[in-house]
Protein backbone atom coordinates (compact mmCIF):
# COMPACT_ATOMS: atom_id res chain seq x y z
CA UNK A 1 0.00 0.00 0.00
CA UNK A 2 1.51 3.33 -1.03
CA UNK A 3 1.52 6.50 1.11
CA UNK A 4 -1.53 8.00 -0.57
CA UNK A 5 -3.56 4.81 0.03
CA UNK A 6 -2.37 4.66 3.64
CA UNK A 7 -3.44 8.28 4.23
CA UNK A 8 -6.83 7.61 2.60
CA UNK A 9 -7.40 4.56 4.82
CA UNK A 10 -6.22 6.44 7.93
CA UNK A 11 -8.58 9.39 7.31
CA UNK A 12 -11.52 7.08 6.53
CA UNK A 13 -10.90 5.14 9.75
CA UNK A 14 -10.69 8.39 11.75
CA UNK A 15 -14.09 9.48 10.38
CA UNK A 16 -15.62 6.05 11.05
CA UNK A 17 -14.17 5.90 14.58
CA UNK A 18 -15.44 9.41 15.33
CA UNK A 19 -18.90 8.42 14.07
CA UNK A 20 -18.95 5.28 16.21
CA UNK A 21 -17.82 7.20 19.29
CA UNK A 22 -20.44 9.95 18.87
CA UNK A 23 -23.29 7.50 18.16
CA UNK A 24 -22.31 5.29 21.10
CA UNK A 25 -21.85 8.11 23.58
CA UNK A 26 -24.38 10.75 22.44
CA UNK A 27 -26.83 8.88 20.17
CA UNK A 28 -27.54 9.29 16.49
CA UNK A 29 -29.62 12.45 16.90
CA UNK A 30 -26.54 14.31 18.16
CA UNK A 31 -24.39 13.13 15.26
CA UNK A 32 -23.47 16.03 12.97
CA UNK A 33 -20.94 16.36 10.20
CA UNK A 34 -19.36 19.20 12.18
CA UNK A 35 -18.92 17.01 15.28
CA UNK A 36 -17.54 14.11 13.24
CA UNK A 37 -15.00 16.40 11.55
CA UNK A 38 -13.99 17.91 14.88
CA UNK A 39 -13.59 14.50 16.58
CA UNK A 40 -11.77 12.98 13.56
CA UNK A 41 -9.52 16.02 13.11
CA UNK A 42 -10.48 16.51 9.45
CA UNK A 43 -11.87 19.39 7.45
CA UNK A 44 -15.40 19.48 6.03
CA UNK A 45 -13.84 19.20 2.57
CA UNK A 46 -12.04 16.02 3.58
CA UNK A 47 -15.25 14.59 5.05
CA UNK A 48 -17.16 15.23 1.82
CA UNK A 49 -14.39 13.53 -0.12
CA UNK A 50 -15.39 10.30 1.68
CA UNK A 51 -19.12 10.78 2.32
CA UNK A 52 -21.76 12.79 0.50
CA UNK A 53 -24.02 13.32 3.53
CA UNK A 54 -24.90 12.26 7.06
CA UNK A 55 -27.15 9.55 5.56
CA UNK A 56 -24.21 8.27 3.52
CA UNK A 57 -22.19 8.12 6.75
CA UNK A 58 -25.04 6.18 8.40
CA UNK A 59 -25.16 3.69 5.52
CA UNK A 60 -21.41 3.15 5.92
CA UNK A 61 -22.02 2.32 9.58
CA UNK A 62 -24.85 -0.05 8.59
CA UNK A 63 -22.56 -1.78 6.11
CA UNK A 64 -19.91 -2.18 8.78
CA UNK A 65 -22.47 -3.56 11.23
CA UNK A 66 -23.78 -6.02 8.64
CA UNK A 67 -20.27 -7.40 8.25
CA UNK A 68 -20.85 -8.87 11.71
CA UNK A 69 -23.31 -11.41 10.27
CA UNK A 70 -20.92 -12.27 7.43
CA UNK A 71 -18.19 -12.88 9.99
CA UNK A 72 -20.58 -14.90 12.17
CA UNK A 73 -21.45 -17.08 9.18
CA UNK A 74 -17.79 -17.76 8.38
CA UNK A 75 -16.76 -18.45 11.97
CA UNK A 76 -19.77 -20.40 13.23
CA UNK A 77 -22.64 -21.12 10.84
CA UNK A 78 -20.66 -22.44 7.91
CA UNK A 79 -19.61 -25.60 9.74
CA UNK A 80 -22.99 -26.37 11.34
CA UNK A 81 -25.77 -28.60 10.05
CA UNK A 82 -28.32 -26.31 8.38
CA UNK A 83 -30.97 -26.92 11.07
CA UNK A 84 -28.57 -25.82 13.81
CA UNK A 85 -27.23 -23.02 11.60
CA UNK A 86 -30.76 -21.60 11.10
CA UNK A 87 -31.47 -21.74 14.85
CA UNK A 88 -28.11 -20.18 15.65
CA UNK A 89 -28.70 -17.49 13.02
CA UNK A 90 -32.04 -16.51 14.62
CA UNK A 91 -30.49 -16.48 18.11
CA UNK A 92 -27.55 -14.35 16.95
CA UNK A 93 -29.79 -12.00 14.99
CA UNK A 94 -31.92 -11.37 18.07
CA UNK A 95 -28.86 -10.97 20.32
CA UNK A 96 -27.25 -8.60 17.84
CA UNK A 97 -30.38 -6.45 17.47
CA UNK A 98 -30.69 -6.12 21.24
CA UNK A 99 -27.02 -5.24 21.71
CA UNK A 100 -27.03 -2.10 19.57
CA UNK A 101 -28.31 1.39 20.30
CA UNK A 102 -32.04 1.85 19.65
CA UNK A 103 -31.51 5.22 17.96
CA UNK A 104 -29.20 3.80 15.34
CA UNK A 105 -31.70 1.05 14.49
CA UNK A 106 -34.55 3.55 14.12
CA UNK A 107 -32.42 5.67 11.79
CA UNK A 108 -31.22 2.59 9.90
CA UNK A 109 -34.80 1.47 9.27
CA UNK A 110 -35.75 4.91 7.92
CA UNK A 111 -32.66 5.13 5.72
CA UNK A 112 -32.98 1.57 4.42
CA UNK A 113 -36.61 2.12 3.46
CA UNK A 114 -35.77 5.30 1.60
CA UNK A 115 -32.81 3.65 -0.16
CA UNK A 116 -34.83 0.51 -0.99
CA UNK A 117 -37.36 2.65 -2.85
CA UNK A 118 -34.53 4.17 -4.86
CA UNK A 119 -32.67 0.92 -5.56
CA UNK A 120 -35.52 -1.66 -5.43
CA UNK A 121 -34.67 -4.48 -3.01
CA UNK A 122 -31.43 -4.36 -1.04
CA UNK A 123 -30.26 -7.77 0.16
CA UNK A 124 -28.08 -7.00 3.20
CA UNK A 125 -25.72 -9.47 4.81
CA UNK A 126 -28.16 -11.05 7.25
CA UNK A 127 -30.84 -11.54 4.59
CA UNK A 128 -28.32 -12.98 2.16
CA UNK A 129 -27.01 -15.46 4.75
CA UNK A 130 -30.52 -16.53 5.79
CA UNK A 131 -31.47 -17.09 2.15
CA UNK A 132 -28.29 -19.10 1.57
CA UNK A 133 -28.81 -21.33 4.63
CA UNK A 134 -32.34 -22.17 3.51
CA UNK A 135 -31.21 -22.83 -0.06
CA UNK A 136 -28.40 -25.10 1.19
CA UNK A 137 -30.84 -27.14 3.31
CA UNK A 138 -33.28 -27.52 0.41
CA UNK A 139 -30.50 -28.40 -2.03
CA UNK A 140 -29.22 -31.13 0.32
CA UNK A 141 -32.75 -32.54 0.65
CA UNK A 142 -32.80 -31.90 4.40
CA UNK A 143 -36.03 -29.91 4.34
CA UNK A 144 -39.22 -31.88 3.74
CA UNK A 145 -41.82 -29.15 3.73
CA UNK A 146 -44.58 -28.20 1.34
CA UNK A 147 -43.33 -24.63 1.68
CA UNK A 148 -41.00 -23.33 -1.01
CA UNK A 149 -37.57 -21.86 -0.29
CA UNK A 150 -39.02 -18.39 -0.82
CA UNK A 151 -41.89 -19.02 1.59
CA UNK A 152 -39.55 -20.31 4.30
CA UNK A 153 -37.25 -17.31 3.77
CA UNK A 154 -40.18 -14.89 3.81
CA UNK A 155 -41.48 -16.31 7.10
CA UNK A 156 -38.11 -16.20 8.89
CA UNK A 157 -37.25 -12.80 7.44
CA UNK A 158 -40.62 -11.44 8.54
CA UNK A 159 -40.00 -12.77 12.05
CA UNK A 160 -36.54 -11.14 12.18
CA UNK A 161 -37.81 -7.85 10.74
CA UNK A 162 -40.75 -7.82 13.14
CA UNK A 163 -38.46 -8.36 16.11
CA UNK A 164 -36.21 -5.49 14.97
CA UNK A 165 -39.10 -3.11 14.29
CA UNK A 166 -40.86 -3.90 17.55
CA UNK A 167 -37.63 -3.30 19.44
CA UNK A 168 -37.23 0.07 17.70
CA UNK A 169 -40.87 1.17 18.11
CA UNK A 170 -40.78 0.47 21.85
CA UNK A 171 -37.37 2.13 22.18
CA UNK A 172 -35.81 -1.07 23.47
CA UNK A 173 -38.50 -1.93 26.00
CA UNK A 174 -39.87 -4.88 24.01
CA UNK A 175 -37.21 -7.56 24.01
CA UNK A 176 -37.88 -10.92 22.36
CA UNK A 177 -38.57 -13.49 25.06
CA UNK A 178 -37.21 -17.02 25.20
CA UNK A 179 -40.57 -18.59 24.37
CA UNK A 180 -40.61 -16.72 21.03
CA UNK A 181 -37.14 -18.03 20.19
CA UNK A 182 -38.24 -21.49 21.28
CA UNK A 183 -41.30 -21.35 18.99
CA UNK A 184 -39.17 -20.25 16.03
CA UNK A 185 -36.77 -23.13 16.73
CA UNK A 186 -39.69 -25.60 16.88
CA UNK A 187 -40.93 -24.28 13.54
CA UNK A 188 -37.45 -24.72 12.04
CA UNK A 189 -37.36 -28.29 13.42
CA UNK A 190 -40.72 -29.02 11.77
CA UNK A 191 -39.24 -28.22 8.34
CA UNK A 192 -36.66 -30.97 8.54
CA UNK A 193 -37.11 -34.63 7.50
Amino acid sequence: MNKKDQQYAKTLKAIQDATDFIVSSDGFKNLTVREVCKKAGVTHGAFYHYFSSKDDLLMDRVNRLSLHMDDYYEKKLKSLHTREALKSFIDEYIRFVMSKEVNIFVEVEKTLYSQAHKENEILWGSKRILKYLIHKAVEKGEICSLLSEDEIFEFLQTMCSGISKRYCITHGRSLPNHSLQSEINKWIDSLYC
